[in-house]
This record gives structure tokens, sequence and C-alpha cells, in this order.
């Protein structure tokens, strides 16, 4: 029979209340990204459903660069930096995510960092956009 302390005493591969408190605050944070994603993404494939289903298309993706070159010789420097930026830090940052389980601790707050830069990023390109609409 096992002694008290030998039940009470922590075994190495248990997590403790920090670790354990660290794990759910992840969770949830990882739940509520992914719900805003999710619906976000079905309001657009409803309200927009041939948008959406060319968002993701190859020919979509073939025609981006002319988009892109159209856009930015109509819009200011100042957005057109702005987009530049937001396609530049994509190209880095995306790809990583799918290998994020791979990275490094360090790696993986440098990333979070990275991430919520670019967010910001959109978050310009959404402000002016909505500034133009008006």
């Amino acid at each position: 029979m096992a002694s008290g302390s030998t039940r009470i005493s922590k075994r190495k591969d248990q997590l403790d209340k920090a670790e354990n408190i660290g794990l759910i605050e992840m969770f949830a944070q990882m739940m509520e990204a992914y719900s805003k994603f999710s619906e976000s993404l079905g309001k657009i494939q409803k309200t927009h459903e041939e948008a959406y289903k060319n968002m993701f298309s190859f020919a979509t993706l073939e025609q981006l660069p002319n988009m892109m070159t159209k856009m930015m010789e109509e819009a200011p420097p100042e957005l057109s930096r702005l987009v530049i930026g937001i396609f530049s830090k994509m190209t880095v940052f995306l790809p990583r995510i799918t290998k994020i389980m791979e990275l490094s601790a360090d790696d993986k707050i440098k990333l979070g960092e990275n991430l919520k830069s670019l967010a910001k990023d959109f978050e310009k390109l959404l402000e002016w956009i909505k500034k133009e609409e008006e």
C-alpha cells in the first residue's frame, strides 16, 4: 500500500497548477480565434457565395498578380506600402503556421508576435477601406 506522501507528491509526468492554467488559457484563446475565423468564413460564404468559391480557386491565384499590380497603380502610396507589406509578411509567416508544432518554443513565440503585427496591418487596411466607403 502506498504511503500518504507518495500519493500527494507530484509525479514527473503530471502538470502543476500553473501549467494546467497555461494550457487551459491557450485552448480558450485558440477556440476563440477559431470561432471568429469560422464565423467570418461562414458569413462570407453565405453572403458572397460566388466570391467565396473563387477565393480559393487556382484561377483566382493566377489572376492575383495582375489584380495586385492594377490595384497598386491606382492606390495612394501609403495604401500600396501597406498592401505590399501585408503580402510580404504573409509569404514569410503563413508557411510557418503549417509547421507550428515543429517550431521551437522561441520560434513559436516569435511567430505569434509576427502574426499580431500582420493582424494590425489588416486592421489598418480595413480602416482604410471603411474610410474610403464613407
